[in-house]
């Protein structure tokens, strides 16, 4: 049976810190939320587990995806109290008067207009500098 010197044990599990930083983070924070209540031995499993004055990723800041969590904590945020919809997408809505354009049959057309009148459109689109980044969510 061979056995395994304790310096190979050490330097592998020092590697596999290294490699997965995020958990090595959760379980100290956990380590250290654990001996705030020294009396209790039962887990407490409503620990919020993101740091104190953590922000959020923005959508535009980068293009990772969000946890479940993170997800949620934007939703409630920007949704309120209410739980009005939020868009996967942030955009934009604008009100254009073109002169005419292409059908879905593609056929050129020129639209109503008179001297007050022109026929006008509602155009949804991306915000700017969001366009090629993933969905937030």
């Amino acid at each position: 049976m061979l056995i395994v010197p304790n310096r190979i044990i050490i330097a592998v599990l020092f590697l596999a810190a290294s490699l997965f930083p995020r958990f090595s983070s959760q379980l100290s924070q956990s380590q250290a939320r654990s001996h705030r209540h020294p009396g209790n031995n039962h887990t407490d499993l409503t620990l919020d587990w993101s740091q104190e004055g953590e922000e959020l990723m923005s959508v535009e800041a980068g293009s990772r995806w969000l946890s479940h969590r993170e997800a949620q904590i934007v939703l409630r945020r920007e949704g309120g109290d209410k739980g009005l919809p939020v868009d996967c997408c942030p955009s934009t809505l604008e009100m254009v008067e073109p002169q005419g354009g292409i059908n879905q049959d593609g056929l050129l057309v020129e639209l109503y207009s008179e001297i007050q009148n022109t026929q006008r459109f509602y155009e949804l689109s991306s915000r700017a500098g969001v366009e090629g980044k993933p969905c937030r969510f």
